[in-house]
């Protein structure tokens, strides 16, 4: 089974950021979805949407959150710097398999405001009201707190791809004690999938003293891992694809390729081309079932199924795909309408003993 990456770029970025990281980790048979950020998709030195600087994290994670249910999949989420927040907000809302963080901005209650942070963005926070209005930093700003173990080559070359970014969403993270939304708020308890947290010893804007903070924050599923001779552009600097060659490493020890079938006995009911049928559920994972059958069918027909559930034991009603047939039956892959029911569907199912 193909899973997916959902790579979140940080600010001032688009998704040209993940170029290096996509190429890698097709090439090792994921699918990878790399989203823009609202008001983000400008064109070199192109003004921003004057309704950007009051762009509000909470409106990102709305629109990341509305693409994520479109998807056929839970996604393992992956973050660059503000997407790594992003990210964070989206796994307490359960939409996440798994979550990788690169060098992620802080949520409340962890204080990212050190020296070299504020130095950063002096030039911004510099000008009246630059809490609702389009930011864009300096050329020194982005080597100082960004690109600093890069060649003078590639900062000049990805400085000139940065775009605009929104004052409000600045505020909100830097600042969230004059929130009154609070909405870089993250709920630890309700992040149940494995988090994978990332971050480099030479970073200035995403201090690895205030990543291992997050870390911490989730410590329950979280692994911290810190680079000494790394800085922020962990997705694109020099060594890069010695992270993301333990990111690949971590996920396919902590995030499950397939999912693990359960035996399951139930009654099923289901109707593959307007017929209905009736059989029994041989067993059952967070992604499909085994139906006991000598029926003639096909891979790839559509079927409507309702059978209980394990544990509650309430009916659902799932529609799927025929993905294997055998003398013994056939495996239907579940299609899913929305990772929330992927998620309920994934919790019932863990609960159920191995025999």
């Amino acid at each position: 089974m193909k899973r997916t990456l959902f790579m979140i770029h940080g600010m001032f970025c688009g998704p040209w950021c993940w170029e290096k990281y996509k190429g890698f980790f097709e090439e090792k048979g994921y699918e990878c979805v790399t989203t823009t950020l609202r008001h983000h998709d400008l064109s070199l030195n192109e003004l921003p949407d004057p309704s950007l600087g009051t762009t509000s994290i909470l409106d990102y994670t709305k629109d990341l959150e509305d693409e994520i249910r479109q998807l056929d999949t839970t996604p393992i989420i992956v973050g660059h710097s503000m997407g790594g927040l992003l990210a964070q907000i989206l796994g307490s809302r359960g939409v996440a398999k798994g979550l990788v963080l690169l060098t992620p901005a802080s949520p409340s209650g962890v204080l990212a405001l050190k020296p070299s942070v504020i130095k950063c963005f002096w030039s911004m926070l510099k000008k009246w009201g630059w809490w609702r209005k389009p930011l864009r930093g300096t050329f020194d700003e982005a080597v100082y707190g960004i690109l600093n173990l890069m060649s003078e080559e590639e900062q000049k070359d990805t400085y000139n791809r940065f775009v605009y970014e929104s004052g409000k969403a600045a505020m909100e993270i830097g600042f969230f004690l004059f929130d009154s939304k609070n909405a870089s708020k993250v709920d630890e308890s309700r992040v149940k999938c494995r988090v994978l947290v990332i971050a480099g010893s030479q970073d200035r804007i995403t201090p690895a003293s205030v990543v291992r903070k997050v870390s911490e924050k989730y410590k329950a599923v979280s692994t911290y891992r810190e680079y000494p001779n790394h800085a922020h552009w962990v997705i694109g600097e020099p060594g890069w694809e010695e992270i993301a060659e333990y990111v690949a490493d971590w996920l396919g020890e902590n995030v499950k390729r397939e999912y693990e079938r359960k035996p399951y006995s139930a009654v099923v009911n289901y109707i593959v081309d307007q017929e209905t049928y009736t059989d029994s559920i041989q067993d059952i994972s967070a992604g499909g079932i085994f139906i006991q059958t000598a029926k003639p069918f096909s891979e790839g027909q559509e079927v409507s199924m309702t059978f209980p559930l394990p544990i509650s034991e309430e009916d659902i009603s799932l529609n799927g795909e025929i993905a294997r047939m055998s003398e013994l039956g056939m495996g239907v892959k579940f299609k899913m309408p929305n990772p929330e029911q992927q998620a309920n569907i994934d919790s019932l199912v863990n609960r159920i003993p191995m025999h």
